[in-house]
């Protein structure tokens, strides 16, 4: 369990949960695909298509998006999202191989059900057909299509839930984790990095060079290169020639009334009279008793509201503007106050209402009724959509249209775009280790032609509202350069692998001496380094100024058994020195603050386990009848 907590440190209980909530809507609207010929994953005899992945891919980098909101490139790396949506396509079809062999089955009536109960397709609370056929028309999918998807869904959370009953997690446990992730080490830390001694090292022999070029091919191999041409057709381009009259728009007003209801909204003039956090009841008991005084006063005429919003409210916004907080529509509106605002008539004022921010008193004020926006004010956004549609309707058309000329003919795809008048790019090379947004062409697509050879063309790809076609133009197996082309880098791989070798050899001198009563500091100064102090850390956190192989460092603090201690970590970079200053036990109430999340976090992770553990049994059993072609993901 901890190697799992040090492995996704950071935040690590909001990670967990903020994985489960991204997967729940990953697969969220994803059908068949029975005419893609491209199969990703074949379970006995299920064929599960390439496109299923790609919009599960698609589907998981959204989520990710909402979720962290700003997901920058390194963020997006970290999360290694092909693998991911990799292995939850082959969870999910492993799973659903797992219901089939326990007989879990999920009815008609209950695919029904879950539609019915789904908030997205109801209104005030009770399904709504519109909402739905809305829905399928956006995905553009049939209800059989989603109907199925969502059949397999509920089949997998059956499935799912039975497995993970058997996932326990005992107070010991939680109570253990606790004093393991929240106490704090300060530790004093000597980095010895190969540049401290490749000077030292003897140059590398030809027979070391030799020897290190046979044992790290991988790292001088020229991948598997791929040039493609690909065609860009932009809707845009169509629509100029999209004629919309304006019994289209009014049938397709119609049909989205829905999506033009401006809702039912109050002006808000308030006065907030706030509360700190854990104040006592004395403290609130004043605060409601001003905020009493103030509304009678305003009952009295002593002072108008927007006087005493003024004088006394604390929403320093608002205040300026006499309490105004403009119209606000009532869904948007806190349940604690909202009743208070329909039960007054316009310019009364209301006794003190308790909300979470303290006590806020009420001008009643005008009322916004729910309207409908009329056809002629939204006229140029539905014909916009009209044309929108439609424009993209034909691109994709155009590009159907030169995948069968392209068949028929055998003309290249650079050709029969030159011919059309079309955009067309030809990339450079590229390898399946290259930066792929850098070519300017949409990543799935070119990730693609990994499983196509030269003249074959792919399928139609849409993404940021534009039409794509590719065509492989050639493709260059992986091969080994000659020592002799690499030799220079080569020679300095061995002198770094030398020089890191005898920073470890020093630490191991330098532990040996500090154990005999040596400081730390006046070893470091034998080699003229410095030492590093932390800052207090948690077995949790995953970095540490200054020190590029923080969670070794980190995970030799925590093996040490009493301050004044000192310990070898041996990273990928560098080797350390590690002295334990102290360990900062946290007091009783910090543990209590995070004991439900934690056991919320471990309970997951044990469901997890349990889980992987049953799947990769299925796994093993199916033997040569599971074939996952890793290529194509």
């Amino acid at each position: 369990m901890l190697q799992y907590m040090r492995k996704n440190a950071g935040s690590w209980i909001i990670k967990i949960l903020l994985f489960g909530i991204v997967v729940v809507f990953a697969f969220w609207g994803i059908g068949p695909y029975g005419d893609d010929p491209n199969t990703v994953i074949t379970i006995n005899k299920v064929k599960v298509p390439y496109a299923e992945y790609r919009e599960l891919y698609s589907n998981l980098l959204d989520s990710y998006r909402q979720a962290y909101k700003d997901l920058d490139p390194e963020v997006l790396e970290s999360l290694n999202l092909r693998e991911q949506a990799k292995n939850l396509l082959l969870e999910r079809y492993l799973l659903l191989e797992a219901a089939r062999r326990l007989e879990v089955t999920v009815t008609p009536e209950e695919v029904a059900a879950q539609i019915a109960s789904t908030p997205v397709f109801q209104e005030n609370g009770v399904f709504a057909p519109h909402r739905y056929q809305s829905f399928l028309d956006f995905k553009r999918m049939t209800p059989e299509t989603y109907e199925s998807s969502l059949r397999m869904d509920m089949i997998v959370a059956k499935v799912t839930d039975i497995i993970k009953v058997s996932a326990v997690v005992t107070p010991q446990e939680v109570d253990e984790s606790l004093m393991l992730l929240t106490r704090k080490a300060v530790a004093t830390v000597l980095p010895l990095t190969p540049n401290d001694f490749v000077r030292k090292v003897a140059p590398p022999t030809p027979e070391e060079i030799q020897d290190y070029f046979d044992d790290h091919q991988d790292l001088y191999r020229v991948p598997e290169t791929f040039r493609q041409a690909v065609v860009t057709i932009d809707p845009d381009d169509f629509t100029k020639k999209v004629l919309v009259s304006t019994e289209d728009m009014k049938e397709l007003y119609g049909q989205m009334t829905m999506d033009f209801i401006v809702p039912g909204a109050f002006r808000v003039r308030h006065i907030l009279f706030s509360v700190p956090e854990g104040a006592p009841a004395e403290s609130v008991s004043q605060v409601r008793s001003l905020a009493g005084d103030v509304v009678q006063r305003i009952r009295d005429g002593e002072i108008t509201f927007e006087e005493a919003a003024r004088r006394y409210s604390d929403d320093a916004s608002s205040a300026k503007e006499g309490g105004d907080l403009g119209f606000i529509e009532e869904d948007s509106i806190d349940p604690a106050f909202l009743q208070a605002l329909r039960d007054l008539d316009e310019g009364e004022v209301s006794d003190p209402v308790p909300t979470d921010n303290g006590f806020e008193v009420f001008l009643g004020s005008e009322y916004r009724e729910e309207r409908i926006k009329p056809f002629e004010e939204v006229r140029e956004e539905v014909e916009e959509k009209i044309r929108s549609d439609r424009a993209f309707d034909m691109a994709f058309d155009l590009a159907d249209d030169l995948l069968d000329e392209a068949d028929d003919t055998g003309k290249p795809l650079e050709e029969l775009a030159r011919e059309k008048g079309l955009a067309i790019t030809v990339t450079p090379y590229f390898s399946r280790e290259t930066s792929l947004e850098s070519l300017d062409v949409p990543e799935d697509l070119l990730k693609a032609a990994f499983a196509t050879q030269v003249g074959q063309m792919g399928d139609i790809f849409e993404e940021n509202g534009k039409v794509y076609l590719f065509q492989t133009v050639d493709r260059k197996d992986p091969y080994l350069p000659p020592l002799e082309d690499v030799r220079k880098e080569v020679e300095g791989g061995v002198l770094i692998q030398k020089a890191l070798q005898m920073a470890g050899e020093k630490a191991g001198e330098f532990l040996a001496e500090v154990r005999k009563g040596k400081s730390l500091e006046s070893v470091a100064a034998s080699v003229s380094k410095k030492t590093l102090r932390t800052d207090p850390f948690t077995v949790m956190d995953d970095a540490l100024p200054g020190i590029e192989d923080a969670g070794k460092v980190i995970t030799a603090a925590f093996s040490i058994e009493k301050p004044g201690g000192v310990a070898v970590a041996s990273g990928e970079r560098a080797h350390y020195l590690v002295r334990l200053e102290e360990i900062v036990v946290p007091d009783k109430e910090d543990l209590e603050e995070e004991r439900g999340a934690v056991r919320e976090a471990l309970l997951y992770q044990r469901q997890q386990e349990v889980l992987a553990g049953y799947i990769q049994g299925i796994r093993d059993d199916l033997g040569e009848r599971l074939v996952v072609h890793d290529e194509l993901m």
